[in-house]
C-alpha cells in the first residue's frame, strides 16, 4: 500500500473514532438534561431525609464543593436545618486523623447517611471501623464518588503535595489500604460507589468498593474529571433521589 493510502485510512479511521467519542458525549449531555427533569420531579415532591447527612469532601478540597449538591438537596428534601453538615477536615494525621476529627463531631449522633467524593469516602469507612468501639460512626448508607478503594497511581508523588499523609495512604498496598481491606467492619454499611468516566485520577476499578454496587457515568465534558463529577447532575439525582427513597440508585442503561 502507498503511503498516501495508508495515511488515509489512518485519517479515515481517527475521524470515525472522534465521530464515536463526540456520540458518546453528546449522549451523556442528554442524560445530563434528563437528570436535570428528574432533580425538578424531585422537588415537586419533597420528602424529609430519613436521618443525618455528612458530605464529606476529597482530599485538600473545600467543603464548598458541595454547593451545587446541597443547592439541589434543598429543593428535594425538608427539614434540613441542623440534618446536613460538611465539615472540614483537611488538617494532620492522614486518613486516620480526617476520620478521628470526624468521629469526634458526629460519633454521638446516632445513625447517618455518608455521602463523600474521593478521599472522604476513606475517611468514612476509616471511622465506620469497629475497632473505634463506642466512637465509630454508624453508617447506615455511604455512597462514594471517585474514592480510592484500591488507591491511586499518582499518591507516589505525595512528598511534594500538601497533607501528603492523606494522599500517601492513597498508594496501592499502603499500610493504611491494606488494614482497610482487611477489616470486614469498614465496610459493614451498603455502599453504593461511583466513577466518572474520563478520570484519570482514580480508575474504575479504585472506585470499586469490593462486592458492592457500582454505578458509571459516560464523560460529559472534557477536563479536570475528578473534580468536576461532583456536579454531575445524573449522580447528583441518582444519590439525592436514593436518599429520599431509602434505596440504591437504580442501573441504567448503556452505563
Amino acid at each position: 500500500m502507498r503511503w498516501w493510502a495508508f495515511l488515509m485510512l489512518a485519517a479515515a479511521g481517527g475521524c470515525a473514532g472522534l465521530d464515536e467519542r463526540r456520540a458518546v458525549m453528546a449522549d451523556a449531555s442528554r442524560e445530563q438534561a434528563e437528570a436535570c427533569t428528574g432533580l425538578w420531579h424531585l422537588s415537586e415532591n419533597r420528602k424529609a431525609l430519613p436521618r443525618p447527612l455528612i458530605l464529606l469532601s476529597g482530599w485538600n478540597n473545600d467543603p464548598a464543593l458541595w454547593g451545587e449538591f446541597r443547592h439541589w438537596l434543598g429543593r428535594c428534601a425538608t427539614d434540613l436545618d441542623g440534618r446536613v453538615f460538611a465539615p472540614d477536615l483537611r488538617g494532620p494525621g492522614g486518613v486516620t486523623g480526617a476520620a478521628d476529627r470526624l468521629t469526634a463531631q458526629f460519633a454521638g449522633v446516632g445513625e447517618v447517611d455518608v455521602v463523600a467524593h474521593s478521599v472522604g469516602g476513606l475517611v468514612a469507612r476509616e471511622a465506620a471501623r469497629g475497632t473505634r468501639g463506642a466512637n465509630r460512626l454508624r453508617i447506615a448508607r455511604l455512597y462514594t464518588l471517585g474514592t480510592p478503594h484500591a488507591g491511586t497511581k499518582w499518591s507516589k508523588y505525595h512528598r511534594i503535595l500538601p497533607l501528603h499523609e492523606q494522599v500517601a495512604d492513597c498508594l496501592p498496598g499502603s499500610d493504611f489500604l491494606s488494614s482497610l481491606a482487611a477489616d470486614p467492619t469498614s465496610s459493614e454499611m451498603p455502599i453504593c460507589s461511583c466513577w466518572a468516566e474520563g478520570d484519570i485520577v482514580i480508575t474504575r476499578e479504585s472506585a470499586t468498593a469490593a462486592g458492592e454496587e457500582h454505578h458509571v457515568y459516560r464523560r460529559a465534558e472534557k477536563g479536570r474529571v475528578h473534580e468536576r463529577s461532583i456536579r454531575d447532575p445524573r449522580w447528583v439525582r441518582d444519590v439525592i433521589g436514593a436518599l429520599l427513597c431509602e434505596g440504591e440508585p437504580e442501573r441504567r442503561a448503556g452505563r
